[in-house]
């Protein structure tokens, strides 16, 4: 298994979402067994994928760092 975990994935449209996409498709014709962990945005549809899509709801963190960091509240859940 092949974790692949990311700041964002499609439909976030910028250079990483479309690497990450462009990587798990090619693990995943080569044999491998790929799952990408992303942070939810709306308009996800995981289940257009021929690989598992998880995804996290993101909750903001208080303070000088802030925009550094997100967490998950509810724990990995798939699409």
């Amino acid at each position: 298994m092949i974790g692949l975990f990311n700041e964002c994935f499609p439909p976030v449209m910028d250079g990483v979402s479309l690497t990450v996409q462009d990587y798990a498709q090619k693990l995943h014709q080569q044999g491998h067994e790929v799952s990408v962990v992303t942070p939810y945005e709306p308009g996800l549809r995981a289940e257009t994928y021929p690989y598992a899509v998880y995804s996290y709801k993101k909750v903001g963190i208080d303070g000088p760092f802030h925009q550094f960091f997100s967490v998950c509240s509810d724990g990995p859940s798939h699409i």
